[in-house]
């Protein structure tokens, strides 16, 4: 039921709906079709009645509350419903639908699915991916410059190989997996994509001249410091601050260059070793560096950079973890006055000093965070390989104290040549047995 009567603001304002109804309708005098819906609720709101082709009766269609719309707004929306040519209600369907597309196309462009704080990024912290900051960062630089406005559905392979070519080959190498991961995201997690345009994409083979090529050119990057350069560098870290402490500590540890950087006082400071955990390591496992008295003086040193945070090498500024290496590793090598080097070299320069002082490559590995192989990981066995990563850490130690106090490390060298082969052989023995 309802009532017929002019519509004014007064009369909208005070209208209230039946007692014994749960909604009333009354129709406007002036314009056909117009009618305010009162609630049982207390809610309001002016609706249009039209008819709809090759349907019964006549059906409703909202268009706004009178807190928002005047009555002579009502009537003049209410005119265009009516008179409109075609299903209104359907055409008003379809626009939304369009309009849901367009919003979920402008979601779907690269900007927004790789923007700061986006979808992405949260997908990858929620896996705790280790390399979440390098991988956005690359694709960003990458992609966005070209292909920022692109919609993911219409980005191909030949977009990714196009930005590759413009690249030497580790950061072509970097951008093709990075670019496969989020490509495997939006089809196989957010099936935002049909498929993975980089599915089954391979670079072409190389030939024998290229591959020698490249391993002269890594052999020319890739070296071990010398005892000379070892104690330059030494000397250097001593006036560079947390950073020269996390060089001196790379050189005893053998860590990669970010393990470290993970390290806090509370945690991973035991008494008689540094231990730093599986989810900061490349391998996933735990590695274990023993405690030694130049071990000690770097702890020592770190203590008085120790404020507010519980970081054994904090950044100097923000107290926050250690980072932009190169800058500091290339002020490092211009102060110390050495020929350059990085800080995978420093790892490269322990387990050099370790095959000097006679430990195998599977020793080495193992002392230094490794994948080990079958001979002395067949069967997991915690002490014998912990005196063993000791004895290797020892022998580097001692090295490394006769090489900065400017004695003959060589004599060292051979002195530990005979203690290792006699570990070795008792971490194998020990393996033997409990096979047995």
């Amino acid at each position: 039921m309802s009532d017929t009567i002019e519509l004014t603001d007064s009369l909208v304002n005070k209208a209230t709906c039946p007692p014994d109804k749960s909604q009333h309708f009354i129709r406007d005098s002036k314009q056909r079709g117009l009618a305010l819906r009162l609630r049982s609720t207390g809610g309001k709101s002016y609706v249009a009645f039209v008819t709809r082709p090759g349907m019964k009766g006549s059906h409703k269609v909202t268009i706004g509350a009178p807190g928002k719309v005047s009555v002579a707004a009502a009537r003049k929306k209410a005119a265009a419903i009516v008179g409109a040519d075609g299903d209104i209600i359907a055409q008003r369907r379809q626009q939304r639908e369009a309009d849901k597309a367009a919003a979920a196309d402008k979601v779907l462009t690269l900007s927004a699915l790789l923007r700061e704080g986006g979808p992405y990024e949260t997908a990858l912290k929620a896996r705790h991916y280790k390399n979440t900051k390098t991988a956005l960062s690359a694709l960003r630089r990458r992609l966005l410059p070209q292909y920022k406005t692109t919609d993911i559905r219409k980005l191909e392979r030949w977009h990714i190989v196009s930005e590759m070519d413009k690249l030497t080959s580790g950061a072509a190498k970097d951008l093709r997996k990075h670019a496969s991961v989020f490509l495997s995201w939006c089809c196989d997690v957010k099936h935002y994509i049909k498929f993975n345009p980089m599915s089954g994409f391979r670079v072409q083979k190389k030939t024998k001249a290229e591959r020698l090529a490249e391993q002269a050119a890594r052999k020319r990057k890739q070296r071990a410091l010398s005892d000379d350069e070892i104690r330059q560098v030494w000397i250097a870290a001593g006036n560079a601050g947390t950073f020269g402490l996390l060089v001196k500590f790379c050189v005893l540890s053998g860590t990669r260059r970010s393990e470290p950087t993970y390290l806090t006082w509370s945690q991973h400071v035991l008494p008689d070793r540094i231990v730093i955990e599986a989810a900061h390591t490349k391998q996933g496992r735990p590695h274990e560096i023993p405690r030694s008295a130049l071990i000690d003086d770097v702890l020592a040193s770190a203590k008085a950079y120790q404020r507010s945070s519980d970081l054994i090498f904090p950044s100097p500024r923000k107290a926050t973890r250690l980072g932009d290496f190169t800058r500091r590793t290339d002020a490092l090598i211009k102060q110390a006055g050495t020929a350059k080097w990085t800080m995978h070299d420093l790892r490269r320069t322990a387990r050099t000093i370790m095959s000097r002082c006679g430990f195998s490559d599977a020793a080495q590995r193992l002392a230094v965070g490794q994948q080990v192989g079958d001979e002395l990981d067949a069967t997991y066995n915690f002490d014998p390989q912990w005196d063993l990563r000791r004895a290797a850490f020892t022998a580097l130690h001692r090295y490394l104290a006769a090489v900065l106090a400017g004695e003959d490390a060589d004599a060292v060298a051979k002195a530990e040549r005979a203690n290792a082969q006699r570990v070795e052989l008792l971490a194998r023995l020990a393996v033997l047995q409990e096979a047995a």
